[in-house]
């Protein structure tokens, strides 16, 4: 008998193709599920890090300082006659946060007279308020290009930026203003993170739509 090595019949052929196409789709499959695996080890590895500088001893430091500057006025508004009602308090509380800032930036643009320093205390005790406000700035930088997952950021931070930028966004707005240097750009990440912080916790804080048509639960049976 004869066999005749040259020819490949037709339906091996197929069934080779066949095979190679799965095996292509299963190698694609693996491939992009190490894919996702690995965006999902990136997104919790820069999360992590996003957590190890927001307690760093700077951040820290930054934002014990704004909770006491804030819990004076917290004081005062809560004092204020007549009664302010909450949302009142709130935008008191921002305004006297902010203008106290305000105050401590322009006395630190002056000078003190004293040539052999670097900083006077007016530029140290800004430099460490403005710490967190520029953390925030620099987040909404990344989330607002897509470099970071900004539903996971506001899981973890939302109320802290609403808090941080809250407060100081009258401040924000003059000293964008302020001659000579003008700079408009200044912390408007911060701002934009600070209002999709607020439709964040809005849509979060919201009664679930399921639960309010939910039908009430039968007790007798």
């Amino acid at each position: 008998m004869v066999v005749n090595w040259g020819a490949v019949p037709d339906w091996i052929v197929a069934v080779t193709a066949v095979v190679g196409v799965a095996f292509a789709s299963v190698q694609l499959r693996i491939a992009a599920r190490s894919q996702r695996d690995q965006l999902q080890i990136a997104k919790a590895t820069l999360l992590r890090e996003l957590d190890r500088d927001f307690e760093s001893d700077a951040i820290r430091q930054s934002r014990l300082k704004l909770l006491v500057i804030r819990s004076r006025f917290e004081v005062e508004a809560a004092a204020h006659k007549p009664a302010l009602s909450h949302s009142d308090q709130v935008d008191r509380i921002a305004k006297l946060v902010s203008a106290h800032i305000h105050d401590i930036w322009e006395e630190s643009r002056r000078f003190d007279g004293d040539k052999l320093a670097d900083k006077d205390k007016s530029a140290d005790e800004y430099a460490l308020i403005m710490r967190l406000p520029y953390w925030c700035e620099t987040v909404g930088h990344l989330c607002r290009r897509n470099l970071m997952p900004m539903d996971d950021l506001l899981d973890l931070y939302d109320q802290l930026i609403i808090l941080c930028i809250g407060n100081v966004r009258d401040h924000i707005t003059l000293r964008a203003e302020s001659p000579p240097y003008k700079n408009r750009r200044f912390l408007q990440n911060a701002l934009w993170l600070y209002a999709e912080a607020i439709k964040y916790r809005e849509a979060h804080d919201a009664p679930n739509e399921k639960q309010l048509n939910a039908a009430p639960l039968r007790w007798d049976g």
